[in-house]
């Protein structure tokens, strides 16, 4: 009898405990109230203070999608841009404490950006004197046809009375087009007839075209040298602004393109003619004007031994008459490519229409006679390429085109264009590609988007409803409903999509434009290096940016490192 009133009073004891701890559990979460007991608030009161929300994400661990409707970015006003300039330090105070120009990959940490100076007065307050044309692709569907269509588009726009190529600052008074230096020295007086190569001697001094000779500048002095350059095998992966060593440590088999000869019986077949012609792809040639005689460029002749060769970006390569057979018949033959090692020996055979230079992984991305895009590595064996195309076919069946026969293709780029950049060369582990697919029956082209693949061919995830636009420095730019954002080779988020342009990144810069049609400078952090608050933006030449607004007009900014 004592041992169960015993364990009665232990009983009640613990259910009275527990009766106590459920209430405080339940007052904690808001369930109930005591009246004489005064509840602490929780949340902080509000105030009139005004919304500093950022719009960007910190890349951090942070993967969640950014909201559909993006923030729109409060202009700054006069005072604030003022301010904002005067904290950015002078070209000449950093040089005078060892700090110099750079083309190497900006960083908060070890880089500056200073103000170099003001443009020569005649060009100071004009944005443009002068029009040029800019081509450029537009992927659009036709809904009539419910298929893809690429669209090349020659659209003419005001051309900047300040232009930048390769650290080389040009600018155009109206009259003449005068090439400067780094410290705003003119080199020469008229430099409208001289055409751009992306080419770079070992020295780095790009290389330029005029009266049909190629010539290295050097753009402290204005020295013209003359060169052998070949602009099919020594170009670089890239046609536009190359960075100084953007493709150092590139091509580490050593294994550079050669090219044979091979007779063919008939003409080449339909992938011929989704190439587009260099007249439909390659931008015009810049309006020119006569040069002064005192500014032709000396005719130093110099050997071909001064020259960096960088392997050369794809070809397209036409069928040719050649030589007569034996009947005295005109025959055809067609150029294919393959690689040679640095010896001179074959170590691909030359089967390929296109070819480009080895990534730092050890893969290269060839192209098939059939217009094929795909990768090999240094055995010539195909790493990545559309399942089933080894064994001849390339059918799907989607659920979204309800299982219908459909084929799909990885091709190559349409132009050679900054649209494309990203595509040919490992970056951060990642390769951009065109994947299409055709109706099987139509021929008809039904998708035509951009993949990130993985050195193993497997696809990087983008975060659904987005496209894919540019691609570099590890960087992706995404849109979705004419905002831009950007989206790193991690899967995190730089910044949300509030943009209304984003540009890649170069030289770990981008240029970005928000919904009051100003444009600003953001570093790989999403940091603004120069607010939204120009007219116009240039993007970073081997550390060079020039920039215009109404008010002030031209300015020219530098990147600065030790």
């Amino acid at each position: 009898m004592n041992f169960f009133k015993r364990v009665s009073v232990r009983a009640a004891a613990v259910a009275v405990f527990a009766f106590v701890i459920l209430a405080l559990i339940l007052y904690r979460a808001g369930v109930y109230d005591i009246s004489f007991i005064e509840r602490p608030e929780t949340d902080p009161p509000e105030t009139d203070a005004p919304d500093t929300k950022d719009t960007s994400t910190s890349p951090g661990d942070d993967t969640t999608l950014p909201p559909d409707t993006p923030d729109t970015n409060p202009p700054i006003n006069q005072d604030e841009f003022e301010a904002f300039l005067e904290k950015i330090p002078l070209y000449s105070s950093l040089a005078a404490e060892g700090w110099d120009i750079s083309g190497s990959q900006f960083s908060s940490g070890t880089h500056f950006l200073a103000r170099l100076g003001d443009v020569p007065a005649a060009s100071k307050k004009t944005f443009s004197f002068r029009r040029q044309v800019v081509n450029y692709t537009q992927r659009l569907l036709d809904p009539d046809e419910e298929c893809y269509v690429t669209k090349f588009i020659s659209e003419e726009q005001k051309k900047p009375a300040v232009t930048l190529w390769m650290g080389m600052i040009l600018v155009d008074d109206g009259k003449t087009i005068s090439l400067y230096n780094s410290s705003l020295k003119k080199l020469v007086s008229n430099f409208a007839d001289v055409s751009f190569t992306s080419a770079r001697d070992k020295d780095g001094h790009p290389i330029v075209l005029y009266n049909e000779e190629y010539y290295s500048v050097d753009i402290e002095t204005g020295q013209f040298t003359k060169v052998s350059f070949n602009p099919e095998t020594d170009s670089s992966p890239i046609f536009f602004d190359v960075p100084i060593g953007a493709f150092e440590g590139i091509n580490p088999v050593e294994y550079y393109p050669y090219s044979e000869e091979f007779p063919v019986e008939d003409e080449p077949g339909p992938d011929e003619e989704t190439t587009p012609s260099e007249s439909d792809t390659n931008p015009p040639d810049e309006e020119t004007i006569s040069p002064d005689d005192d500014t032709t460029p000396p005719d130093s002749e110099t050997d071909g031994s001064d020259m960096l060769l960088r392997s050369q970006s794809g070809f397209t390569l036409p069928l040719s008459p050649d030589e007569e057979d034996e009947d005295g018949e005109e025959k055809q033959t067609v150029t294919l490519w393959g690689y040679k090692n640095r010896y001179g020996g074959i170590a691909i055979p030359a089967k390929y229409k296109k070819v480009y230079p080895f990534s730092s992984n050890g893969l290269a991305a060839v192209v098939d006679t059939d217009g094929n895009l795909f990768y090999i590595n240094v055995y010539g064996s195909p790493v990545i390429q559309i399942p089933g195309l080894s064994k001849g076919y390339n059918v799907i069946y989607p659920e979204e085109r309800a299982k219908r026969w459909t084929d799909h293709w990885y091709l190559p780029a349409e132009t050679d264009g900054t649209e494309y950049l990203g595509m040919y060369m490992f970056d951060h582990g990642l390769v951009r590609v065109r994947y299409v697919w055709t109706d099987h029956w139509s021929k008809k082209t039904v998708k035509d988007t951009d993949l990130l693949l993985y050195a193993d061919g497997t696809e990087f995830e983008i975060p659904g409803g987005y496209t894919l636009f540019a691609y570099s420095e590890g960087i992706a730019v995404l849109g979705k409903n004419e905002y831009f954002g950007y989206f790193d080779y991690n899967g995190r988020w730089l910044t949300s999509p509030s943009y209304t342009e984003a540009r890649p990144f170069y030289q770990g810069l981008a240029v970005v434009g928000d919904s009051n049609g100003k444009y600003g400078l953001i570093d790989t952090e999403g940091k603004f290096i120069l607010p939204c608050a120009f007219d116009y933006i240039s993007d970073v030449s081997s550390g060079i940016i020039a920039a215009y607004t109404a008010t002030d007009g031209w300015s020219l900014f530098a990147v600065m490192s030790k």
